[in-house]
């Protein structure tokens, strides 16, 4: 093998690792025209160089999504595949909505490799079109890709007539205002429902309610899978159902149906094949019977006059919250984690549970309280910082978010780069500082 073949091949390997993107042969023109692109954008003068850099800095994960970038294809529109929509309009949401009502009014989704925002923007235009009451209900739509270039695009929420492309005159008519310049802005109202963010759906853990990604109703991954090897779509495809509550629905795309998605159960329509996560038996009745509106207490501070009784008890209830968490019980979730810092209020891990919990919630002003509880009480807890920059980051507050975000990132420089963050479900040190440089940049 040569030199430069060798060169080709390592660089093969270390992608796919990274990010689960496959190259067979017939692509090799394509993943030099790639690296080359990439290449450019560093400055450096030929495909080999470029992809040698990239070899080198394989422990950079700036570097490998800087690469990644130029492989995957920003192609797509609003509504595009209208089977799958029709299934979630008519088949699938509203069983949901009936249930939920009665009970949480919550509804939580994500659009795993959103791209440039038009799939989670539909879904924000098809619930406000399904819940007239939308403003009571907490609506949460997660937005994620690995291209920095696409979130900051989609956040932006401007978008040409190409974007429209089999799309009823109307959607563009009645959900966009028309710029001086020929293009089409989204409005607030929909606008406000999507959260975006960075996510390698290879290489970052999922799911965690650090990054948003647990007890999830509907995630629609499409197009995506098929970038990546056999191997990676296996393992993506299983961590995603893991996101899923019990009788949650996942959307792929009609290439990508088959062996990647065997751990849920298929579900045949006739214009389409969705999957559903039916690997336990339903949950107990009174899940659903809490009441629509619960009543935020600050917790009492009890007697503390024997600290490691105590201390066992809330970590007992902080582990309940965590797994009522995991399977969308979100108000019993809230219940313990009150209960246990009704027996310890000055432990800083149970406020950000609390304010984990009161996010996957959509509860945004009371996540931000819990979380300056727990810096309060602990200034050096970095999780609780980059959680209260992504809020700011979320409401638009570009000052705060960067106060926040500035502050996590000198924490972070007194860990080691490989060194796991705590509270954090198992990101590094430099993966947080990266994803924090990224969401900044977005922001601009």
């Amino acid at each position: 093998m040569s030199e430069e073949a060798e060169i080709w091949g390592t660089l093969s390997r270390i992608v796919g690792e990274q990010t689960g993107l496959g190259f067979p042969d017939e692509r090799e023109r394509d993943v030099r025209r790639a690296v080359a692109a990439a290449g450019q954008e560093l400055e450096l003068d030929s495909p080999t160089s470029a992809a040698e850099y990239f070899i080198e800095h394989q422990a950079d994960k700036k570097a490998i999504e800087l690469l990644a970038k130029h492989f995957t294809v920003g192609e797509t529109y609003f509504f595009r595949d209208p089977a799958a929509f029709r299934r979630l309009e008519f088949e699938i949401l509203p069983p949901i909505i009936e249930v939920r009502r009665e009970s949480s009014r919550c509804l939580r989704l994500w659009s795993a490799g959103c791209c440039t925002g038009e799939e989670p923007y539909s879904l924000a235009m098809l619930l406000a079109r399904m819940l007239p009451d939308l403003e009571r209900w907490n609506i949460t739509i997660l937005a994620t890709d690995l291209n920095p270039d696409f979130l900051q695009k989609a956040e932006k929420g401007e978008y040409s007539k190409w974007s429209f492309r089999g799309t009823p005159d109307s959607v563009r008519s009645s959900c966009f205002r028309r710029t001086s310049e020929g293009k089409f802005t989204i409005l607030p109202i929909y606008k406000t429902l999507v959260s975006f963010g960075i996510l390698n759906l290879i290489s970052d853990l999922y799911p965690s309610p650090f990054n948003n990604t647990s007890a999830m109703d509907i995630i629609l991954c499409r197009n995506v899978l098929m970038y990546f090897t056999p191997d990676q779509a296996a393992k993506v495809a299983g961590a995603l159902g893991n996101s899923l509550i019990e009788g949650g629905w996942l959307i792929g795309s009609a290439v990508e149906a088959g062996p990647a998605f065997a751990s849920l159960t298929p579900v045949m329509f006739p214009d389409a094949i969705v999957y559903r996560k039916l690997s336990a038996p339903p949950p107990p009745a009174q899940e659903e019977a809490q009441p629509s509106a619960p009543t935020w207490r600050a917790p009492k501070e009890g007697p503390r006059d024997d600290p490691a009784e105590a201390r066992p008890a809330a970590e007992d209830l902080a582990k309940e919250a965590r797994s009522k968490a995991d399977r969308g019980c979100f108000e019993d979730a809230l219940a313990c984690c009150e209960k246990a810092l009704s027996i310890d209020t000055h432990e800083p891990s149970l406020h950000y549970l609390k304010a984990m919990i009161l996010q996957e919630m959509n509860h945004l002003e009371e996540a931000a309280a819990s979380l300056r509880e727990t810096v309060y009480l602990d200034p050096a807890f970095v999780s609780a910082y980059f959680a209260l920059g992504m809020i700011m980051h979320r409401r638009e507050d570009r000052l705060a978010a960067a106060k926040y975000f500035e502050t996590a990132r000198g924490i972070l420089q007194s860990y080691r780069p490989e060194e796991i963050v705590p509270h954090s479900a198992g990101v590094t040190a430099r993966r947080l500082t990266q994803i924090i440089e990224t969401t900044k940049l977005q922001a601009k």
